[in-house]
């Protein structure tokens, strides 16, 4: 299905993708190992605040309290709240997030490309060797070509290439429009036609 360049790029692209996943993961994982330290922490000084001498809980943090002696009592109430939005932990998990969603949308890119890859194949299997041969022409025209140069570079009668396309057109595979005094033929995505809707 992927071949020499295209090969290259899906294995860029799946590169890419883990590597935003394992980023995404490694500052969330960050974020919520920053959360529970602080927590514990906090938790440990508020014990200490209840059943020891203040001066004695400064001494052993190095003096560092979440919310200093006075206020510290409602430190845990408001802990996750004053913390969960301080700068440090908040970069970690927006960076995570960011990540996350970068790798989500490489997927995404890489998953449209293979389906359409897929779709593809199934389409020339089960094209008839006429039918590839008007599929032929049509993607050398860039998925669009008039049925009067199909005739032409076929080497088919008109008839022949009417009844072709009437087929083709009835599996969906190509698409027909009156064109001045031929008609035009697209390849059909599901798409609306911008051609078909300015005549």
């Amino acid at each position: 299905m992927w071949n020499g360049f295209e090969a290259i790029t899906k294995r860029r692209f799946i590169i890419i993708m883990f590597l935003c996943f394992i980023f995404g993961g490694y500052f969330i994982i960050s974020y919520g190992s920053m959360v529970q330290s602080e927590y514990v922490r906090t938790a440990m000084m508020s014990d200490m605040m209840e059943n020891g001498d203040p001066s004695d809980v400064m001494m052993e943090f190095n003096g560092s309290f979440p919310r200093g002696i006075n206020g510290f009592r409602g430190g845990m109430r408001g802990f996750q709240m004053n913390y969960l939005v301080s700068p440090a932990p908040l970069i970690n998990l927006l960076s995570g997030i960011m990540f996350i969603i970068a790798g989500l949308s490489v997927w995404s890119l890489s998953r449209d490309k293979e389906i359409k890859e897929l779709k593809d194949e199934i389409t020339d299997m089960l094209l008839l060797p006429e039918e590839k041969e008007i599929m032929s022409e049509l993607k050398k025209r860039g998925g669009e070509i008039t049925q009067k140069e199909l005739v032409s570079r076929t080497g088919l009668n008109k008839v022949k290439v009417h009844r072709i396309l009437n087929r083709m057109e009835s599996k969906k595979i190509i698409r027909k429009y009156p064109y001045g005094t031929t008609k035009k033929v697209i390849i059909e995505t599901g798409k609306p036609d911008k051609a078909k809707k300015s005549d």
